[in-house]
């Protein structure tokens, strides 16, 4: 078995099956009166169900050469992930009092409930912003969804390069499907690289997760002007 596919079978198997709310009031009922605790783990589980659902159909995509739809999905994996990355910071920021509890609570619920058809009266975050954010722990991050972008488009790349062949002194023009030469060699290194961001931020959120925990206990009297409802 390719190496791919025993980790993605190893994630099938490892993501988290429930969020019992009861379990974790009884764990801190300090800090998880907050509904935002809640919706951080909501958030983080649904991540990681997406993300896996998406990579293993990306790659079941690049065994059969279908390297177009391998690239599309992988671009909405980074932007599955971007999720993650920015919820990362986001607990980390407001523990290290860089943004207010206000903001932490007005963003994890935008995060949580954001919607671009009316679906929720959240509007969703523009996924560039997110990616904007996601730069300081991933450097290069944004670069590599608008390069996938460009194949997932109509653009010059998706369509001109993807599809067509000019021979300037013929003065003719052929058609056919390039995207297997053009991207399958360098798409197992894409996967491979979203695999170890994923494993990373989804490990790293525990601590900051129960650092956060603390956080609420520590500052329990100053945030009670938020009125914080019971989950």
């Amino acid at each position: 078995m390719h190496s791919i596919d025993q980790a993605i079978e190893g994630y099938k198997k490892s993501l988290c099956k429930e969020v019992d709310i009861l379990s974790l009031i009884d764990r801190n009922p300090t800090a998880h009166k907050w509904k935002v605790t809640y919706q951080c783990l909501c958030l983080r589980e649904t991540v990681a169900w997406r993300f896996v659902d998406i990579l293993g159909q990306s790659w079941i995509l690049h065994q059969r050469e279908k390297s177009l739809g391998s690239r599309i999905l992988l671009r909405s994996a980074i932007e599955t992930l971007a999720m993650l990355i920015f919820l990362n910071r986001l607990t980390e920021d407001v523990v290290s009092r860089t943004i207010s509890f206000k903001d932490f609570l007005e963003k994890v619920i935008n995060l949580f409930a954001g919607s671009r058809d009316g679906t929720t009266d959240q509007k969703a975050m523009n996924i560039i912003t997110v990616l904007e954010k996601c730069e300081k722990n991933h450097a290069g991050i944004k670069q590599i969804y608008s390069w996938l972008s460009e194949s997932a488009h109509p653009n010059y790349e998706g369509m001109r390069l993807s599809y067509s062949s000019t021979d300037p002194e013929k003065k003719l023009t052929t058609f056919s499907n390039k995207t297997n030469n053009m991207y399958a060699k360098m798409q197992q290194d894409g996967l491979l690289m979203v695999m170890g961001i994923f494993e990373h931020e989804y490990a790293r959120w525990q601590g900051h997760f129960e650092k956060l925990e603390t956080w609420l206990v520590e500052n329990e009297k100053e945030l009670e002007q938020f009125k914080a409802p019971s989950n």
